[in-house]
């Protein structure tokens, strides 16, 4: 695999790292553990992909390039969700982590809304507390706390205000 694509699914573990782990902290947020952060806006719905509070994410097309040439061997069979977890769960052991089993029959979502980020993640300008406090209201342990503010300051580290996708592309 190229050094992009694996830096792509590193950014992109604050969503899919924790479709296992923690049940996605922005899937499980917004519409459960369903991909729908993988749904592409149309002229009349702005996605929640393109709200700015996730604009950090990129990596889609590495997504997209599993979930096709799935399609070439079992077309219809294995959800762009299930492939969001299974890069999440390869992204842990790769980088040194447990490999863990996952169960697969996701189904994808087909609802994704940019009004559903607002209120549900954290902005990229909470501070330790505020992260906190903001997990915590979702039902997060504080086991599970620690790991998503690790992932979340990971993220933006990665990715400063400044920097947004364009065609799954970094752009300075």
């Amino acid at each position: 695999m190229e050094q992009t694509s694996v830096t792509s699914i590193t950014l992109m573990v604050v969503v899919v790292l924790l479709s296992q782990r923690a049940i996605s902290h922005v899937e499980g947020q917004l519409q459960g553990c369903d991909g729908s952060v993988l749904i592409d806006s149309t002229p009349s719905n702005t996605a929640d992909k393109d709200n700015q509070f996730v604009l950090g994410l990129w990596g889609f097309e590495v997504i997209d390039s599993a979930k096709a040439r799935l399609e070439e061997v079992c077309k219809g069979i294995v959800s762009c969700a299930d492939i969001l977890a299974f890069a999440a769960r390869d992204n842990v052991h790769i980088s040194g982590g447990l490999n863990y089993d996952i169960p697969a029959g996701r189904r994808d979502g087909r609802v994704s809304l940019d009004s559903e980020v607002i209120g549900n993640l954290p902005p990229p300008f909470f501070n330790l507390t505020q992260l906190t406090q903001n997990f915590a209201s979702k039902g997060f342990v504080k086991i599970g706390i620690d790991q998503l503010i690790i992932h979340y300051v990971v993220e933006r580290i990665n990715s400063p205000i400044g920097i947004t996708r364009k065609g799954n592309k970094k752009i300075v």
